[in-house]
C-alpha cells in the first residue's frame, strides 16, 4: 500500500447489515496499515461512537452507508463535518449515483463507493490519509 511511514489508518464504519460491516472488515483486514476502531449499525450510533472516540486518536476515515437507519449516511456525515470539516468520510451506496455523488459532495463528503466494489476500500482509506 502507500504508507512510507509505517502508519495507520483508523476506521470506523458503519452500515445496517452485519453482512456489510463483516465484508467491509474483510476488505480493510488485507492492510495491516488499517485498524477498524469503531462499527455502527445506524446513523446515530455511527455520530455518537464518532464522538466517543473523537481523538485523539481520532478515526482517519469514516466509512458511512447511504441507508442508513435513524439518520442517513449523508445526514450522519453532515453533522460530523460540521463539528471536524477535515474528516475524511466515505459514503458507501448499492446504487452511486451522479446525484449521490452531488448530495454527498454537497455536505462535505470526500468520497462515494459502490457496495459492489468494497475490496477497493483500503485503496480508498490509503488515498484519503494520504491526500491529509
Amino acid at each position: 500500500m502507500s504508507h512510507q511511514h509505517g502508519e495507520t489508518d483508523t476506521v470506523l464504519i458503519a452500515d445496517k447489515d452485519p453482512d456489510i460491516r463483516l465484508l467491509m472488515k474483510l476488505a480493510v483486514a488485507i492492510d495491516a496499515d488499517i485498524e477498524i476502531v469503531g462499527e455502527a449499525a445506524d446513523g446515530a450510533e455511527a455520530v455518537e461512537l464518532w464522538r466517543e472516540i473523537d481523538g485523539p486518536p481520532a478515526p482517519d476515515v469514516v466509512v458511512l452507508a447511504d441507508d442508513l437507519p435513524f439518520r442517513s449516511g449523508i445526514v450522519a456525515g453532515a453533522e460530523i463535518l460540521a463539528e471536524r470539516p477535515e474528516q475524511k468520510i466515505v459514503l458507501c451506496s448499492s446504487s452511486v449515483s451522479g446525484q449521490l455523488r452531488s448530495d454527498a459532495a454537497a455536505v462535505g463528503i470526500a468520497t462515494c463507493l459502490s457496495k459492489q466494489h468494497l475490496d477497493c476500500l483500503p485503496d480508498v482509506i490509503d488515498e484519503l490519509h494520504d491526500s491529509g
